[in-house]
């Protein structure tokens, strides 16, 4: 009998265009710098806080024929108001270094959104 696999194969393709050996290697931490509205006083600023979240490394085609990039996918609320975005690989996490990222589409009703990292070759297939 053969062993069974512990991830779909569709991860490990995806992972291995990524460069990761593992599909947890393809989890990214997000870094929120955020501030968010003062609704009842717009003309204030509201404080800056920090959050953090988690997001998967996907590779896109924009356009037809477009360029193929890595980008990172995450969930709006992640990236809600931000103000400044960083990511950290997971296998990276001992390091301490982090990526400057920006939000390239957002979907607030469905809560999806992606996210580029403005150095790609090194941050994501690096």
């Amino acid at each position: 009998v053969p062993p069974r696999r512990a991830y779909p194969l569709y991860l490990h393709r995806a992972c291995a265009a990524v460069g990761a050996r593992d599909p947890r290697d393809a989890v990214v931490k997000i870094f929120n710098t955020r501030q968010r509205p003062g609704w009842t006083v717009p003309w204030q600023d509201q404080p800056v806080d920090s959050s953090t979240g988690s997001g998967a490394i996907i590779r896109a085609q924009f356009g037809r024929g477009g360029s193929v990039r890595f980008g990172v996918l995450t969930a709006a609320h992640v990236i809600s108001d931000t103000r400044y975005l960083q990511i950290q690989r997971s296998m990276d996490r001992f390091s301490g270094e982090k990526y400057r990222a920006r939000v390239a589409a957002v979907c607030h009703e469905i809560d999806l959104a992606l996210l580029l990292v403005d150095d790609e070759d090194e941050a994501l297939a690096g």
